[in-house]
């Protein structure tokens, strides 16, 4: 459970985007916690139900080694090195906001999160939009932009046309064995239980934490596929419902979810941060973390018997094809509230085309995005003082 704990931490802290499947694969494979054809399966398993991918995979890897107190400690290391690390950025970013200059660098933060965010969009509608049906359902996905309903009836009809109609085998790789192992879910059930019950406690405590502890179990629990699907869920109940952050410190802190290493979900304690300091922290990123856990135990149980269940697989495309249009929509939403002028759309075009054509990885366009903006303002600045009147 120690080996867990620290492997998975230096994961977490050194990791960016999807080379963390492939450090997650590597460390599992070489230390024989799963043989490959498990990593495999389990891979396609974390598809098939709500929940942040990354984090679903390290707790399936840490359950299948030693049990419920094995996958805790593989997601505790894996998250807890990212948490801390935004949680720092988060303090130091909103004591220093009210500065000018940090106003300043953000808008060219947001503008470069904006073209990576639509980077990322883009890819994730070619990899889960493909058929006539998934089209409609990614177009549905755009409706809450469109015609302002709410974000969970796209997720619904993503299920249900799936289930019904995709049914796709396509993500699994390898057949279950003849005779599934027989099922130990006393574990899982009773972690479940412990879940639901910390989280309905948190969620009836008055004030801030309450709210928060309720907004990010229920987005946790129904958001499939990796982080990216998640965004316009948090969004909509930051920005939009609750008004917790405007739309620029919302693109900050997804700015900071994407430099730091680890799941990108650590924009949840960005936002529980700016909500109730390092105690909403704390909340916000075990609530919308503990649904999947407990989910990924229960299924890792279960999963030669349903990974490749031609309703479960077609509802998971189903579900991820929504979602591709729920990210275009809130990619339009973040780049219409974010991108003042036109050199923050230049940037976020500059951002966009790096990743998608210079295959940069997100620290990267950032941090050389980051350096541009700061020559750009800084000659702007000695051009004003140049200025008669200046």
């Amino acid at each position: 459970m120690l080996d867990l704990l620290l492997t998975f931490a230096r994961v977490g802290a050194t990791t960016f985007g999807m080379t963390m499947l492939q450090e997650i694969r590597r460390v599992s494979l070489a230390r024989g916690w799963v043989m490959p054809e498990v990593f495999d399966r389990g891979v396609a398993l974390v598809q098939i139900y709500p929940g942040p991918m990354m984090v679903d995979l390290v707790a399936f890897v840490g359950y299948r080694k030693a049990g419920v107190a094995g996958a805790v400690c593989a997601v505790t290391g894996f998250v807890l090195p990212a948490s801390a690390l935004m949680l720092a950025l988060a303090a130091i970013y909103f004591r220093l906001g009210e500065q000018a200059w940090v106003g300043a660098l953000s808008i060219g933060l947001a503008a470069l999160v904006t073209g990576l965010t639509a980077d990322m969009a883009w890819t994730f509608a070619r990899q889960h939009v493909a058929g006539l049906t998934a089209i409609a359902l990614m177009l549905f996905g755009m409706a809450p932009l469109l015609l302002g309903i709410g974000q969970f009836w796209p997720i619904l009809a993503g299920l249900l046309v799936g289930a019904l109609t995709i049914r796709s085998r396509e993500i699994h790789t390898e057949p279950g064995p003849a005779t599934p192992p027989s099922l130990h879910l006393d574990g899982p059930i009773a972690v479940a239980m412990i879940v639901a019950l910390v989280l309905i406690g948190l969620s009836s405590t008055p004030g801030a934490l309450g709210d928060l502890a309720f907004e990010f179990a229920h987005i946790g629990a129904v958001a499939f596929g990796n982080g990216s699907t998640i965004l316009p869920l948090l969004q909509h109940s930051a920005v939009d419902e609750r008004g917790w952050l405007s739309f620029h410190d919302f693109a900050v802190g997804l700015a900071f979810g994407q430099i730091t290493p680890g799941p990108i979900l650590n924009t949840a304690t960005f936002i529980g941060y700016a909500v109730a300091g390092w105690p909403g922290a704390i909340v916000a990123t075990f609530a919308i973390f503990a649904p999947t856990f407990a989910m990924t135990l229960v299924f890792t149980e279960l999963f030669e018997r349903i990974h490749d269940h031609p309703w479960v697989s077609g509802a998971a495309k189903g579900v991820l094809a929504a979602f591709a249009g729920l990210l275009v929509a809130f990619v339009v939403r973040l780049g219409g509230s974010v991108l003042i002028g036109l050199p923050a759309w230049l940037f976020a075009v500059g951002a966009f085309a790096a990743g998608r054509l210079l295959k940069w990885n997100a620290p990267l366009v950032l941090g050389a995005g980051m350096l541009c903006w700061t020559l750009y303002m800084l000659y702007m600045k000695g051009l004003a003082t140049a200025l008669p009147g200046g």
